[in-house]
C-alpha cells in the first residue's frame, strides 16, 4: 500500500478559527489536528490540541463569531479542544475534495509553522493525484515524500504522540541528556516555540510515559 505526505497551506495563511486562536496571541501555539467532519447543516467539528494559556484560548473561542459551542479539557501537554463551529468557504472546499476521494487520511493531522496542515493520504496513486488536483488554487499543495507504507511496530518512542516526539528529539540532539547536560528547558524551548515551563512539564510526562511502559515489559 503507498502514502503520500502532503503539505497543504491557504495562501491567505488561514484555514479556520485555529489558526486565527494560534496567530492573536504569541503564546498560543496549534500542535495537532486530531480529528474535522463537515456536518449536514453546512457547519462542521474539530477536535485539535493547543498549548499555551487556557484564558486566552476561552476568550478567543468565546469572541469568535464562527464559534456556535467548545469545549476544553486539559491534556500532558496543553488543552483538547472540541469545537462546533461555521467554516470558512477554504475549509469547506478542502474537505469536500478530500472526503469525495477514495482515499484515506490518517490522523492526527500536523499544524505546520505557516498556517498549512501536513497530511498523510492513502489511496491508489491515481486517486491521490486526481484529489490533491482537484484543490482549490487557494490552497498550495506540496508533496513532501511518498512511499511503501510499513505498520508501525509498538515502541516506547511509537507511543508518544508526534508532538512529543519532536520535542525530545530536539532534547536529545542538544544534548539535555548527556552528562554533563548541555542543554536546558529553554534552550530546547526556543527551538520549540515554546515556553520553558510547558518543555519542563512536557518532558517529565515524555519521561514518564516511556518508563511505565518499560517497567511493564
Amino acid at each position: 500500500m503507498r502514502y503520500t505526505v502532503v503539505r497543504l497551506t491557504p495562501v491567505d495563511g488561514c484555514f479556520g478559527p485555529t489558526d486565527r486562536l494560534a496567530s492573536d496571541d504569541p503564546k498560543i501555539h496549534r500542535q495537532t489536528l486530531n480529528q474535522i467532519q463537515l456536518l449536514d447543516d453546512e457547519t462542521a467539528v474539530l477536535l485539535c490540541e493547543v498549548g499555551g494559556d487556557s484564558r486566552t484560548i476561552e476568550q478567543t473561542l468565546e469572541h469568535s463569531s464562527a464559534t456556535l459551542s467548545y469545549q476544553i479539557s486539559k491534556t500532558e501537554c496543553g488543552f483538547l479542544i472540541y469545537l462546533h463551529y461555521r467554516p470558512g468557504k477554504l475549509t469547506v472546499e478542502m474537505l469536500t475534495v478530500l472526503e469525495s476521494h477514495e482515499i484515506i487520511i490518517d490522523t492526527p493531522l500536523d499544524f505546520t509553522p505557516n498556517g498549512g496542515l501536513r497530511l498523510t493520504i492513502f489511496g491508489e496513486k491515481r486517486t491521490v493525484q486526481t484529489a490533491v488536483a482537484a484543490l482549490p488554487d487557494s490552497i498550495r499543495m506540496a508533496v513532501e515524500r511518498t512511499g511503501e507504507y510499513e505498520p508501525k511496530r509498538e515502541t516506547p518512542f511509537s507511543m508518544l504522540t508526534e508532538n512529543q516526539q519532536e520535542t525530545l528529539k530536539i532534547a536529545m540532539e542538544q544534548g539535555y541528556y548527556d552528562v554533563p547536560r548541555r542543554s536546558t528547558h529553554a534552550a530546547i524551548a526556543q527551538q520549540r516555540n515554546r515556553t520553558a515551563g510547558t518543555i519542563g512539564e512536557q518532558l517529565q510526562r515524555i519521561e514518564r510515559k516511556i518508563f511505565e511502559e518499560i517497567v511493564r515489559r
